[in-house]
């Protein structure tokens, strides 16, 4: 895949979803340079649609600018090898998400993530652990994190490692139907005592947002 790619000795910072201002693609976009000038060997490897979503898109001539060092491949059926080839995850968010199911795909590839500080990351993200947080618009901070992953390879496996785990503890089928039942449970007896519902857990609260068109398990 690398080689296809001509990416054969970069270090390779990927990006999967819509290519939409909503997604930060203009944040990752304005921190290339300023992660270039430390990592020369980066590049950025952007999966997604962008000619379909509108107006939200980005434009293409921003992508263009980047050239060769960001590449944009749209939409591919391939992504869980193209996340195989990688060595980060970038996922600079700028809205409430529910749980991304890419950033859960990326955590089972063994990447570590550098991702917005919002809802929905925090659940698969822990700062400092298995990757990093940053704050939404933050194109020095997001270029900071990444050059830190990328110049510390042996920290960058443990925590891939590290989110290959939280992934298959925290949301394999099992502990959902767990939560599920949890849910249930509580709703029951709640109604039963004439008491409020309690919150839903947040794998429970995506599906519920993915079913209603707004956001949940997308990328």
């Amino acid at each position: 895949m690398r080689e296809e790619l001509g990416l054969e000795s970069a270090e390779v910072v990927i990006f999967v979803g819509r290519l939409t201002r909503q997604k930060g693609v203009p944040t990752l976009l304005k921190a290339v340079p300023r992660i270039l000038s430390k990592r020369p060997d980066a590049r950025f490897v952007l999966v997604g649609p962008w000619e379909s979503e509108g107006p939200f898109a980005v434009d293409k001539s921003d992508i263009d600018r980047y050239a060769p060092h960001v590449i944009a491949l749209g939409p591919r059926r391939d992504v869980p090898a193209l996340l195989g080839m990688a060595d980060l995850f970038a996922f600079p968010t700028q809205y409430r998400e529910g749980i991304p199911r890419v950033l859960l795909e990326a955590g089972l590839a063994g990447l570590p993530i550098v991702a917005s500080r919002m809802p929905g990351c925090n659940d698969v993200v822990e700062d400092g652990w298995n990757g990093y947080l940053v704050s939404p618009h933050d194109a020095d901070g997001l270029a900071s994190r990444i050059v830190d992953v990328l110049s510390d390879r042996g920290r960058g496996k443990i925590m891939g490692g590290r989110s290959v785990e939280l992934v298959r503890e925290q949301f394999a089928l099992p502990c959902v139907v767990d939560q599920y039942c949890d849910l249930y449970k509580n709703v029951l007896s709640d109604r039963s005592q004439g008491g409020l519902v309690r919150p839903a857990p947040p794998i429970l609260l995506e599906e519920n947002a993915a079913k209603r068109g707004l956001g949940g398990a997308s990328r």
